[in-house]
C-alpha cells in the first residue's frame, strides 16, 4: 500500500488509538501511512512507547492475569508472594495447607466454597495459625455443627480435641447404626492415618470398623492406648476397654 498523506485534524485520533492499544503497524494501517510517520506523529504529540501500543496491550493483558488470580486465590499475585516468601518449605506454607485440606474435604464429600486468602484471613483473625496441626494442644478448622460447606459463614477455628469430640458427638446422633470401632478410628483420622501411626494394615482396620470388633490383645500390647491417644480425647483407653468388654458379654 502506497502510504498517503495525513490530515492534522486526524492525530488526535492517531494519538488516542494509539493510547487505546494499537501499535504503529496497526495505525499505519488504520490510517494508510508508513509506521514510521505514524511514530513520528506520536512523537510530535509528545508520546512514547510507555503511553500506549505494545504497553497499553501488556497492561491489559496484566490486568487479566491479575483478575483471574484474584477469582481463584481471593488476592492478587503480589500478595501471595509476599506470603510465600516466608515459608522457605514449599510443604510448610499456607497455601499448601489450604490445598491439603481442601483435597480432604472433597475426598470427604464436603462442598468447599473459601478462597485461599478467606481461608487465611480466618487463620490470622484467629491469631491460632502457629497452633495449627493435629493432636491435643492443637488447633484446626471446625464447621458450625459439623455439617454443611466449608464457607466463611460456616467455620471457626478451635482445638482439635473440641472437633474430634464435636465430630463424635454428632455423628453418633445422626447415625448409631455406625460401630464403636468405626468412630473411634474416625475421631483418630481415619484408617489411612491409625495404620502408619500403630502397624496395622488400613484394610485389616476398615474391616474391624465394619465389624464393630476391637483385638483383646490390643487392650494389653499398647496400640489400644495408642488409638485412644490419637483420637484426642475423644475417646479414652478406658472407653475403648469398656467397650471391648461389653463386646464379649453380648457374645
Amino acid at each position: 500500500m502506497t502510504p498517503i498523506k495525513i490530515h492534522k485534524q486526524d492525530y488526535p485520533r492517531l494519538c488516542e488509538q494509539f493510547k487505546l492499544g494499537k501499535t504503529h503497524c496497526e495505525l499505519a494501517a488504520l490510517f494508510g501511512i508508513s509506521r514510521e510517520r505514524a511514530r513520528q506523529i506520536l512523537e510530535e504529540n509528545g508520546l512514547s512507547g510507555k503511553d500506549g501500543g505494545v504497553s497499553v496491550k501488556a497492561k491489559e493483558k496484566e490486568a487479566l492475569k491479575v483478575k483471574k488470580h484474584i477469582k481463584k486465590y481471593g488476592c492478587t499475585p503480589d500478595q501471595l508472594n509476599s506470603l510465600s516468601c516466608h515459608y522457605s518449605q514449599k510443604s510448610k506454607s499456607p497455601l499448601h495447607a489450604f490445598l491439603h485440606q481442601r483435597t480432604n474435604a472433597r475426598r470427604r464429600g464436603v462442598e468447599w466454597k473459601l478462597l485461599f486468602w478467606e481461608w487465611w484471613e480466618i487463620w490470622c483473625e484467629s491469631g491460632k495459625w502457629e497452633r495449627r496441626g493435629r493432636g491435643a494442644g492443637h488447633f484446626c478448622m471446625c464447621r458450625k455443627g459439623d455439617e454443611g460447606a466449608y464457607e466463611k459463614s460456616n467455620v471457626y477455628i478451635d482445638t482439635v480435641v473440641h472437633n474430634s469430640t464435636l465430630g463424635r458427638t454428632l455423628g453418633f446422633e445422626r447415625d448409631t447404626k455406625k460401630t464403636f470401632m468405626y468412630r473411634v478410628l474416625t475421631a483418630a483420622g481415619g484408617p489411612a492415618l491409625v495404620s502408619r501411626e500403630i502397624g496395622v494394615a488400613s484394610s485389616y482396620l476398615s474391616q474391624l470398623a465394619l465389624l464393630g470388633d476391637i483385638p483383646r490383645v490390643w487392650l494389653t500390647n499398647g496400640k489400644a492406648k495408642k488409638l485412644a491417644e490419637l483420637t484426642c480425647g475423644a475417646f479414652t483407653f478406658e472407653q475403648i476397654c469398656e467397650a471391648k468388654n461389653l463386646e464379649e458379654e453380648k457374645s
